[in-house]
């Protein structure tokens, strides 16, 4: 995928670290990317949320490297492996924008997946989106002293539930938000 960028002359960042290993069997499953950190990049605060902007921004990287992945399939008959999509709701348009116009400066027809594609593909893959969001979520919503020590940890890491209602509302409209879309059941 990066020969195909790199060919398209494409006047922007990398979007995505280097993956330095991965492993998926379902149940021990990791992925390991380099260290950005030492590039000028920190940590998202998990108190703070996360604003319109922060997440247009965050569509927008993810959309071109889901656009980079569906052009190299498109242009190359031998390519495997092709995004799995993670969006939601109203920012669905917005992410399908990113991505079809990535898919024509990569030099495919930007509409080798229409709007109605991408929202089949969501209500038909949303399972997997849905778990990831709320372990995310709820990882998100831990203070400092809850974090595990990355470095130490060897065996499961046991989260209690909240004690505070703000942080379960969240992730209960989270669950709420899946129901009334039809992502889940």
């Amino acid at each position: 995928m990066k020969k195909l960028k790199d060919s398209k002359n494409l006047k922007d960042y990398d979007e995505v670290p280097l993956l330095l290993s991965s492993f998926c069997d379902g149940k021990d499953d990791y992925i390991a990317l380099k260290d950005i950190s030492f590039e000028g990049y920190g940590t998202f605060q998990r108190d703070k949320g996360v604003s319109q902007e922060y997440a247009s921004l965050f569509l927008k990287l993810l959309a071109n490297f889901h656009a980079l992945s569906v052009a190299a399939k498109d242009q190359n008959p031998d390519f495997e492996r092709a995004a799995k999509s993670l969006k939601w709701d109203e920012l669905v348009e917005e992410y399908h924008k990113y991505l079809t116009q990535r898919i024509y400066e990569l030099g495919s027809d930007r509409y080798l997946i229409t709007l109605n594609d991408l929202k089949e593909d969501v209500q038909k893959n949303s399972l997997l989106g849905i778990a990831m969001a709320m372990e995310s979520l709820v990882m998100s919503m831990l203070d400092d002293d809850e974090v595990a020590d990355l470095d130490m940890l060897q065996s499961v890491w046991d989260i209690s539930p909240f004690q505070d209602d703000l942080r379960n509302k969240k992730l209960a409209f989270l669950i709420k938000h899946a129901i009334d879309k039809g992502l889940i059941i």
